[in-house]
């Protein structure tokens, strides 16, 4: 009888092997584990919590540090940038308030530097040369006002100012200044020029030899009237300058 229990609890322990081969049996020697222990060993790898490492649409960064390449295909907003190097715009840039510490250059044609404005080349067929710098040439332009008023240039190019000073004032033909013939045996000739009004000045100077002064008796708008006392025996020529009188400058 005990040599059959002895041989069922043999088959019994071989079995329970064959059936769980990885399954520890506990044995008298066998103690807890110390969960402690377990916790301390975790914590000395300072690992980060989960929730700071997930990054959500409010997320922002304290110091971001590029040494390459920025890309972004949306809308990037900072409220202070500073570019050391060379800062590239390929497309349309919208700025406000702008402060330039140095020079600024306009498709290496158009360039202003400390005091000084510059044009680096625009050929006309009017002017010849290069360095033009155009002011107020658009079609919708009005004007150019200078020094609060003092200069004026409107747009049919008439320039007003306090006092103009020049080596030279030249006049093209057909404008404020030109010749006249008082002929032989008349007294007066009517000079018709639409630059005179009633309130010009007629300057005239006798390019003939005579006597007799020219004198302009009569201005109305389009013309003057210019008389002697007496007929002469020869034609008398004379050439004539016409000043205009126009408001004073700074007034309406």
């Amino acid at each position: 009888m005990e040599e059959r229990i002895k041989s069922l609890e043999s088959v019994i322990a071989s079995g329970s092997e064959a059936i769980l081969p990885n399954v520890e049996i506990a044995t008298d020697s066998a103690s807890p584990r110390n969960d402690e222990e377990e916790a301390t060993s975790s914590a000395d790898l300072a690992l980060e919590p989960v929730d700071i490492l997930i990054s959500t649409q409010s997320a922002s960064l304290a110091n971001l540090n590029i040494t390459e390449t920025l890309s972004s295909e949306k809308l990037l907003t900072a409220l202070d940038t500073t570019v050391s190097g060379i800062f590239k715009s390929l497309g349309d840039t919208i700025l406000g308030n702008t402060t330039i510490a140095g020079d600024l250059t306009v498709d290496g044609t158009f360039s202003i530097s400390q005091n000084s404005i510059n044009a680096l080349g625009a050929n006309t067929s009017e002017v010849e040369g290069s360095g033009i710098l155009f002011l107020q040439n658009s079609p919708l332009a009005q004007g150019l006002n200078i020094f609060n008023g003092l200069v004026t240039i409107n747009k049919e190019g008439k320039l007003v100012a306090e006092e103009v000073q020049a080596k030279q004032f030249s006049i093209t033909e057909g404008g404020a200044a030109g010749k006249g013939t008082l002929l032989k045996g008349q007294t007066e000739i009517i000079i018709n020029n639409t630059y005179v009004k009633e309130n010009s000045t007629v300057i005239l100077t006798p390019t003939t030899l005579t006597s007799q002064n020219l004198t302009v008796t009569t201005k109305v708008n389009g013309g003057f009237l210019v008389e002697i006392n007496t007929p002469e025996l020869n034609d008398i020529t004379f050439d004539y300058l016409i000043i205009g009188q126009g408001k004073k400058v700074g007034s309406n």
